[in-house]
């Protein structure tokens, strides 16, 4: 989208929209929004935002404009060194919790199954 419809479109809405929309968008997409506001939309639409988006909108703010920690993606799975490819793209798109110590068996949250992927 064109910088100047998206600031049209931002100007557009009240605060509690820019907030649920930003919501839905990862946290670089968001602050790319967010940023341009006034700082007192800023602070409106950060109120209206779930505590953990605003955490980290926050955060990015708090980096210089166009520096790494300002652009970069906050969100990643870690996974063991031993995993293969095949096992990584079936087990970290889901939310998933390690196991209890000595077990393999992942729970994958978001689906309430159990998988083995380790």
């Amino acid at each position: 989208m064109n910088d100047w419809v998206r600031d049209e479109l931002i100007d557009a809405l009240e605060p509690h929209e820019v907030a649920e929309i930003a919501g839905q968008l990862d946290t670089d997409d968001a602050v790319a929004i967010i940023e341009d506001m006034e700082e007192d939309d800023q602070r409106a639409v950060l109120r209206a935002l779930d505590p953990d988006d605003r955490a980290a909108i926050e955060e990015a703010l708090t980096y210089p404009e166009e520096s790494a920690g300002r652009l970069m993606r906050r969100d990643f799975v870690a996974v063991p060194e031993h995993w293969t490819v095949g096992v990584s793209t079936i087990c970290a798109p889901a939310r998933i919790s390690p196991p209890i110590s000595g077990k393999s068996t992942w729970s994958i949250r978001s689906t309430g199954r159990s998988a083995r992927c380790c």
